[in-house]
């Protein structure tokens, strides 16, 4: 890993600053296609990340809504809740 590589994980944990940050997410974004574009080894690190962990939100959390991760880095959402107080699976 180098310096650029190191630079190109550092924009995309801007991306997750929320929405307190208004328009950190979007020139983050911009920042990445910049770095990947006509840079193999960069592209090879981005193709190459796998999400870790669910994010978790107030937003999601009022919504009964919980965002979970597998060993792959398969994201899902499922409900919390529901009127029985079950925990369902979304599609």
């Amino acid at each position: 890993m180098n310096g650029e590589t190191e630079g190109l994980f550092a924009i995309c944990n801007a991306t997750d600053l929320g929405i307190d940050v208004f328009g950190a997410r979007e020139w983050g974004v911009v920042g990445i296609k910049n770095m990947v574009e006509d840079h193999e080894e960069n592209r090879l690190a981005v193709e190459n990340l796998r999400a870790q962990a669910g994010a978790k939100s107030s937003v999601l959390e009022e919504a009964g809504k919980e965002v979970l991760v597998d060993e792959y880095g398969k994201v899902s959402v499922k409900s919390i809740k529901n009127e029985a107080n079950l925990v369902v699976e979304c599609e």
